[in-house]
């Protein structure tokens, strides 16, 4: 019978995961969200996200030659590499949306400067490195409300759309 329990525990732990990213993608797509503020406060205590409703600012990186076709699997491996990266720094989420990784890191405003300082640096020297790939990364203005997260996702996309007209 432990062994069901394994079973089904592991299958709450990818269901949560699975609404922790959907949620995510929202964040970014979505202008407002139905429900109360009291079902959205739950929801990110649920998910282990409530550290989200810090300051924060937010990276979109992609691989800097467009034309590669964009392997989910090469995404994976970025998203983890990039977690690993971001943790040194803040609490921080990082997830999968269309051919970007997402990256929102938290901090008061003192840490968040530098954290935009250092982190991108950071990434695309280990993207180099590790997987000889050259990335390049859109930066959000600091924000605070978690609904701005739209705005600030389009942010970086205008910045990465600038970057690919300089080259």
């Amino acid at each position: 019978a432990a062994n069901d329990f394994t079973l089904v525990s592991a299958a709450y732990n990818k269901n949560i995961e699975l609404m922790k990213v959907s949620f995510l993608n929202a964040l970014l797509t979505e202008k407002s969200f139905e429900g109360s503020k009291s079902e959205f406060d739950d929801f990110l205590v649920t998910h282990e996200l409530e550290f989200l409703k810090q300051n924060k600012t937010l990276f979109t990186i992609r691989l800097a030659n467009k034309n590669k076709t964009s392997h989910s699997s090469s995404n994976q491996i970025n998203r983890q590499i990039i977690q690993e990266i971001a943790k040194k720094y803040s609490k921080s989420e990082v997830f999968i949306f269309s051919s970007y990784v997402i990256c929102i890191v938290t901090g008061n405003s003192n840490e968040l400067e530098e954290i935009r300082d250092i982190l991108p640096i950071d990434i695309i020297d280990t993207a180099k490195k590790l997987l000889n790939e050259q990335v390049v990364i859109g930066i959000s203005e600091p924000y605070n409300d978690l609904f701005q997260t739209r705005k600030a996702y389009r942010e970086t996309i205008t910045a990465l759309d600038y970057m690919n007209t300089e080259e």
